[in-house]
């Protein structure tokens, strides 16, 4: 190939402005702020992600066209504060998204526990509910480890694990209590059981506050991010114990 072609070819990748996902084709960019959008990393996933929770919300209210007829015409008049709003200034246009999205999702969580709320990959992304959350990863539609590039995914990961274990947990406790009870030294092993079980929650709690203070994290309530850690991989680990300890029939 000519070295002019390459050299041009190699300026024109250099020089040409990014274009990233958003809820909408970049290529048929039509005004000023869907171009900002499409050249922004930050705000074209504020705009996936705020695609993610009005859908979501569409599909639960989908019984009832009143209201989706309202949200629609929210989310309309919306894109023209938007439109407004992300001609250039990004700061301003990150802030109307994030507005936007807090809403939306304030509303989709008031319908989380109606049974025709939508478990699927997009309301499970769009919830702060972590009850769903669990259900989401336990009926493996989405897991918050997926999206833990950033700190509050991480911090959602960990405890979200953290809660799954410890409902396990329970579970194992409840049958090897069970299955001392039909032992001659019952009352007594299942004393002991407990007092092991009392002693590892002390233990746990302590060694995972000592954890977050040495850490280095920086804030994000790093309290929260060291912590959901922690409390996670002592809890998988008590886990993976008690499994041993019930197969074997013997704690």
């Amino acid at each position: 190939m000519n070295k002019v072609i390459i050299i041009s070819f190699i300026l024109s990748i250099l020089t040409s402005a990014p274009s990233f996902s958003a809820s909408f084709n970049c290529k048929k960019a039509g005004n000023d702020a869907e171009h900002l959008i499409c050249s922004n990393h930050s705000i074209s996933y504020l705009d996936e992600h705020l695609s993610d929770v009005y859908k979501s919300l569409i599909k639960t209210l989908s019984n009832n066209s009143d209201e989706v007829r309202e949200v629609r015409e929210e989310q309309r008049k919306w894109i023209t504060l938007r439109n407004s709003s992300c001609r250039i200034d990004i700061e301003k246009c990150k802030s109307t998204y994030k507005e936007r999205i807090e809403r939306l999702r304030d509303t989709l969580s008031g319908f989380i526990n109606e049974p025709n709320f939508v478990i699927d990959r997009q309301s499970c992304r769009a919830s702060k509910n972590q009850d769903i959350i669990i259900r989401c990863i336990e009926l493996s539609v989405y897991d918050p480890c997926e999206d833990s590039g950033g700190k509050w995914g991480a911090a959602q990961c960990g405890w979200a694990h953290n809660k799954i274990a410890e409902k396990k947990i329970e579970a194992i406790e409840k049958k090897i209590r069970r299955d001392l009870e039909l032992t001659p030294e019952g009352k007594s092993l299942i004393s002991s059981f407990d007092n092991s079980i009392t002693s590892w929650r002390d233990y746990r709690e302590a060694y995972c506050k000592l954890t977050n203070q040495m850490s280095d994290l920086d804030n994000f309530d790093s309290i929260h991010l060291s912590l959901a850690y922690c409390y996670r991989r002592t809890a998988e680990q008590k886990l993976s114990e008690l499994m041993l300890l019930s197969k074997n029939g013997h704690p």
